[in-house]
């Protein structure tokens, strides 16, 4: 389910969006909103999801967030680069990845970026 908050998509760095599609990921039956963001001309974007199922006995209020590489319709990989509370904190988390990668260049910026998330 593409999350239907996106008014702090303003807040994220230019040529970063909220994808249209998010068919390639895994779905869940899960009512929180996961969020797909994509890099405009590069193949790689950020998934924002819950880290449990939504059910009594999960942790509920914790969030991944994961850089994907490759095509969105076939994802090479998805790699983790936090595991947080709450939503707020891994959109956080997102806006820091995209602006990390922003500020590197060179063939390895997605890993840099990942790099300077993760410290």
């Amino acid at each position: 389910m593409v999350g239907s908050d996106t008014s702090d998509d303003e807040s994220f760095p230019v040529g970063w969006s909220e994808a249209e599609s998010m068919e390639a990921m895994p779905s869940t039956d899960d009512a929180r909103a996961s969020v797909l963001y994509e890099r405009e001309g590069a193949e790689v974007g950020l998934r924002v999801f819950p880290s449990e199922p939504n059910v009594p006995h999960a942790d509920t209020d914790r969030w991944r967030v994961g850089v994907v590489q490759g095509s969105f319709d076939n994802p090479d990989r998805m790699d983790p680069i936090a595991d947080v509370e709450g939503r707020d904190e891994a959109l956080d988390v997102a806006r820091s990845f995209m602006e990390a990668y922003e500020d590197a260049e060179g063939a390895d910026r997605i890993e840099r970026a990942m790099e300077a998330v993760s410290q």
